[in-house]
C-alpha cells in the first residue's frame, strides 16, 4: 500500500491534478450540491464548532465549511495543497489550521471528507478515525459508489486507474466490514444507488451497553 500512497502523493503534487482554483471560489453546481449535502448532514448541535476536513486538498470542502461558520482543521499529506488552502482562506478573510497527519489533531467531534476514503488504506485509517472521534461524535464522507457503473466509465475515460483503484474498497460490504472491525460495532447501513454516496458514521455509547456502535447511512 505504501507504493500506492507514494504514487498518489506524486500525482497530487502536480497542480494540474489538484482541484482547479477558480472552482474553489465559484464551484460548479454538482460540487455545490455535493458539499452542501455533506454539510447539511452534520448535526446541528455541532454547528459553529470545529470540524476536521480529512483529505482537504486545497479546499474543495474546507472553503464551504468556513463559509458556513465552522472552524476547520484541514488534514492533507500534500504540503502544496495545504499552502494553497491557507493562502486562499486568508484572502477570503478566514483562518484555517493545517496538518499533514490525522494523528496530529487530537480528538474531534466532527470529521468530514470528500472523495478521500478510496485514496487511503481504509483499514489503517478506520482505526485512526475511531481513536480520533469523540463519544457521540460524527463522521460524514462523500464517496463514489463502488457499485455504480458510471464511475468505471468515468475513470477509464478521464482519470487514472492507478490512482483511483481504491474505488473497489468503497463497496457497501467492505465499508461495513472495515468500520466494524475497527471497533465501531454493529453498523446499520441504508443503501441508495446514486452517483455519489454519503456515509454518515456516528460514534455513540449505548445507555444499556458498554460498547460503541457505528451507524452508517448512505443517502442521496
Amino acid at each position: 500500500m505504501e507504493q500506492g500512497n507514494n504514487l498518489q502523493n506524486r500525482y497530487f503534487e502536480s497542480r494540474k491534478h489538484r482541484y482547479n482554483r477558480k472552482f474553489l471560489l465559484n464551484p460548479p453546481v454538482h460540487t455545490q450540491v455535493e458539499t452542501g449535502s455533506l454539510i447539511n448532514k452534520i448535526p446541528r448541535k455541532f454547528y459553529d464548532g470545529e470540524v476536521v476536513d480529512f483529505g482537504s486538498g486545497n479546499g474543495r470542502l474546507t472553503i464551504p465549511l468556513l463559509k458556513s461558520g465552522f472552524r476547520v482543521k484541514a488534514v492533507d499529506v500534500i504540503k502544496k495543497s495545504l499552502k494553497e488552502l491557507t493562502e486562499i482562506s486568508k484572502n477570503l478573510g478566514y483562518k484555517v489550521r493545517t496538518y499533514q497527519k490525522l494523528e496530529s489533531i487530537g480528538k474531534a467531534n466532527v470529521v468530514v471528507g470528500c472523495d478521500i476514503l478510496h485514496h487511503i488504506g481504509l483499514k489503517k485509517y478506520s482505526e485512526i478515525l475511531y481513536k480520533t472521534l469523540e463519544e457521540d461524535g460524527v463522521m460524514v464522507f462523500s464517496e463514489p459508489g463502488a457499485m455504480n457503473p458510471f464511475w468505471y466509465f468515468y475513470i477509464t475515460l478521464f482519470a487514472d486507474w492507478k490512482v483511483e483503484k481504491g474505488l473497489f474498497q468503497c463497496s457497501l460490504w467492505n465499508l461495513n466490514k472495515t468500520f466494524k472491525n475497527a471497533g465501531f460495532g454493529r453498523p446499520a447501513i441504508y443503501k441508495i444507488f446514486c452517483v455519489s454516496i454519503f456515509i454518515v458514521c456516528r460514534k455513540v455509547l449505548e445507555s444499556t451497553k458498554s460498547h460503541t456502535i457505528l451507524y452508517c447511512y448512505e443517502v442521496q
